[in-house]
């Protein structure tokens, strides 16, 4: 019987590991959050959202739900929310690799759609039904949320099948923006554009949950929001000393460096915090600054190498940046 990796983080107890870019909070980007909701602190959502994260307790995102809304549809057969965090943990210490098991996952649409509760439980299922592999026979339950003004379903589902295998959510962040997509074509809703569809440049940083409720700002939020008013004040094409010159006004040191398989890639640091251009957004990597009339002092041998997918391959800094070519 399959029981997950043994070599895998969850099986080992180490927590996993996180690929920095899938954090980056994008409207058009499926997300995967330690936060609980993102869709119910969103202002004027205008297209669909999916965001996603992984929680070790079922009763939390259960009570959660259900405490603020009513239940959708369900494959389960418990309808009191006790007995149905109780009847997801049966299927789920099944395989006590699995340190994680319950995915929160809530679905927002544009404020102007109207979206009746047939044609929502229709949405949820079409969802769970265009997940590939073993997910769409996971267990799993939607409640339908009115507390925004647009539209919105969570949906909890369980990581581990009858079976006891695991899900697949390898690569969720562009799976699921394929099968939203799909649905929105489906189901004649407003399309949003793909996070690959989206110009380097435009895809910034925006404020977590977290950020939102105590005003506290990150390294990350404060270094993206510095780089943001420098470029959004000088329209004009920067040379990459004006460019740094500029941010060091602003307590932000930028340096480029090059990757050991030959591709270049930027370092901010500001207050002693050291991060990757694209761990603070896509915008502020090297195809963001390209993107935003930044002049980047590549010479022909990084831009015959940035052309080399072997070696963007192993740098997802250079992400977009086969367009550029010498």
């Amino acid at each position: 019987m399959h029981r997950g990796n043994p070599n895998s983080c969850e099986r080992r107890g180490k927590p996993p590991r996180v690929n920095l870019r899938r954090n980056q909070f994008d409207s058009a980007h499926c997300t995967e959050r330690s936060t609980t909701c993102c869709c119910c602190t969103q202002e004027g959502i205008d297209s669909m959202i999916c965001s996603t994260n992984k929680q070790a307790r079922f009763i939390d995102v259960v009570n959660y739900n259900a405490k603020k809304a009513e239940m959708l549809i369900t494959n389960c057969t418990s309808r009191n929310k006790r007995d149905l965090a109780a009847e997801f943990d049966a299927v789920a210490s099944g395989n006590p690799a699995v340190l994680k098991p319950a995915r929160h996952t809530s679905l927002s649409f544009a404020g102007e759609e109207d979206i009746s509760d047939d044609k929502m439980r229709q949405i949820v299922l079409y969802f769970q039904n265009a997940q590939a592999g073993n997910s769409r026979w996971s267990q799993f339950c939607a409640w339908r949320h009115h507390d925004t003004a647009h539209p919105h379903v969570h949906i909890v589902s369980n990581r581990v099948t009858p079976a006891l295998t695991v899900v697949d959510d390898s690569f969720d962040h562009y799976k699921f923006q394929l099968i939203c997509r799909r649905i929105e074509k489906h189901f004649d809703l407003k399309r949003c554009p793909s996070s690959w569809e989206i110009p380097a440049g435009l895809r910034r940083r925006h404020l977590s949950i977290q950020e939102r409720k105590t005003g506290v700002l990150t390294t990350g939020t404060r270094i993206a929001q510095a780089v943001d008013s420098v470029l959004d004040f000088n329209s004009g094409q920067l040379t990459f000393q004006q460019f740094s010159e500029l941010l060091e006004f602003q307590g932000v040191q930028v340096s480029l460096h090059q990757h050991s398989m030959g591709c270049p890639y930027l370092l901010y640091e500001m207050g002693g915090k050291i991060m990757r251009g694209y761990a603070v957004s896509i915008a502020c990597s090297i195809a963001g600054l390209l993107d935003r009339n930044v002049n980047l002092p590549l010479n022909r041998e990084w831009l015959e190498r940035l052309t080399d997918k072997s070696y963007a391959a192993n740098d997802p800094d250079n992400t977009n940046l086969m367009r550029y070519e010498a």
